[in-house]
């Protein structure tokens, strides 16, 4: 997040610091009063905006945190994370195309950014734009390898691509990450399963159900 502008009166900084941490302990209701404090005191102030965003969707007030996360665009067109975060509630809101697009805004603002690199491709995915979402997934993980979401999308997409081996190496490399996950072994064993490999298949889909007992596998 950009840093607080320097102007900030004691009073702001206070209810502002105040805010992040009751954010931060779960206090969701007690932060946003806090945030409205901020902005009775100064409305201008950009990150007030954004946190008061989080919080509200952390609340499930969607709406609202929509209008919240585009008042701080509006104060700071070039915030990146603003971008994404409206994303994802709009995403939330069932409005993937202008999600999409306020991804787009945000990558291109933040190129480095791995996790808005995950976030257009789940975009790209929901809309069923199978391709472009494996190359969005694919560049959030050639920013950081190690990123157990993006390899478990790649996976997904790969799959649904009828790209089994290659998905099977997405699935491989996510376990690697977090071997305890049952939805990566559940469609490990359905990969498996494809590619004739019937038992490695059984086993996979034994693990699944040893991590999440209270699925029913079909």
């Amino acid at each position: 997040a950009p840093p607080i502008i320097e102007e900030t009166p004691p009073e702001v900084k206070e209810w502002f610091e105040q805010g992040i941490q009751q954010d931060e302990a779960g206090d969701f209701q007690g932060a946003l009063e806090s945030f409205d404090q901020v902005i009775q005191l100064q409305p201008n102030h950009v990150c007030v905006w954004f946190y008061r965003g989080n919080t509200l969707k952390s609340l499930g007030i969607i709406e609202e945190a929509l209008s919240s996360f585009e008042q701080s665009i509006i104060l700071r067109p070039e915030y990146a994370d603003a971008w994404n975060n409206r994303g994802s509630v709009l995403e939330i809101l069932g409005n993937i195309e202008e999600a999409l697009n306020s991804y787009q805004i945000a990558v291109d603002l933040e190129p480095n950014d791995p996790y808005i690199w995950n976030n257009r491709g789940n975009a790209l995915s929901d809309l069923g734009r199978l391709e472009e979402a494996l190359e969005s997934y694919q560049q959030a993980i050639q920013l950081e390898p190690n990123y157990f979401n993006a390899l478990y999308n790649r996976g997904i997409s790969q799959l649904n691509l009828g790209r089994l081996e290659e998905a099977l190496i997405s699935f491989n490399q996510a376990l690697e990450l977090q071997p305890d996950d049952a939805d990566v072994w559940y469609n490990r064993g359905l990969i498996l399963q494809d590619l004739g490999q019937t038992e490695a298949a059984v086993a996979a889909f034994e693990k699944a159900k040893e991590l999440q007992p209270d699925e029913t596998e079909s």
